[in-house]
């Protein structure tokens, strides 16, 4: 009787060791889960807001060519038409001027481009 009781106590031990046991496994894979979880959302969180930089990213730098292209055509319009032969305002000197070796009395007022 006394090793019949005392069998029962050991599987009774054994039962309630795999009890724990179990019960230790389970919150393992839970706590594994949830960390896999908050893993993966973080992971998606980062990845807006890659996607969110790179967004912003081509804006700015589709906005800078818009307004390089504006800046080239504006200063296309604003370029100075080269004028026809003899319409070239000048300034005319009463005396001689020498300048870097270069003897003058008469300067333009500006040298004209051509539009592009």
């Amino acid at each position: 009787m006394k090793k019949r009781a005392h069998d029962e106590e050991q599987v009774s031990c054994v039962n309630n060791f795999e009890y724990h046991l179990c019960i230790f496994v389970q919150a393992r894979r839970q706590r594994e889960a949830e960390e896999a979880n908050q893993k993966h959302q973080q992971e998606a969180r980062l990845a807006e807001e890659l996607n969110q930089q790179i967004l912003a990213d081509a804006q700015r730098h589709q906005h800078a060519k818009e307004q390089q292209y504006k800046s080239r055509n504006r200063n296309s319009i604003m370029t100075t038409v080269v004028p026809s032969a003899g319409d070239t305002p000048t300034e005319s000197f009463s005396h001689e001027i020498e300048f870097s070796g270069i003897s003058f009395d008469t300067v333009k007022f500006f040298h004209p481009h051509k539009g592009t």
